[in-house]
């Protein structure tokens, strides 16, 4: 005998997350970043010569590209932008 199930509530999402790697040409120097997001909030990082680390003030400006949805997992190969693309988003 096969056993009836029936869903009494709905299915709902308990936690989320998600992380994206991207590596952008930054005057001519390659840097590897990652962006992880969840429940509980995000957090945005650097590939350095000692592993994952935050981002360097040096490159903190790429969090606003992020958060504004200029980097996201579906970023093409070759797109371009720059800081004044985000001053005129803003």
């Amino acid at each position: 005998m096969s056993k009836k199930i029936k869903v009494v509530e709905s299915p709902s999402e308990v936690y989320f997350a998600k992380t994206i790697q991207f590596t952008l040409l930054i005057e001519d120097k390659e840097v590897v970043f990652r962006y992880f997001e969840d429940n509980n909030g995000a957090e945005s990082f650097q590939l350095t010569d000692n592993g994952w680390e935050p981002i360097s003030e040096e490159y903190n400006f790429i969090e606003d590209f992020i958060v504004n949805g200029f980097i996201t997992e579906n970023s093409e190969v070759g797109e371009e932008f720059s800081e004044e693309d985000l001053e005129e988003y803003l």
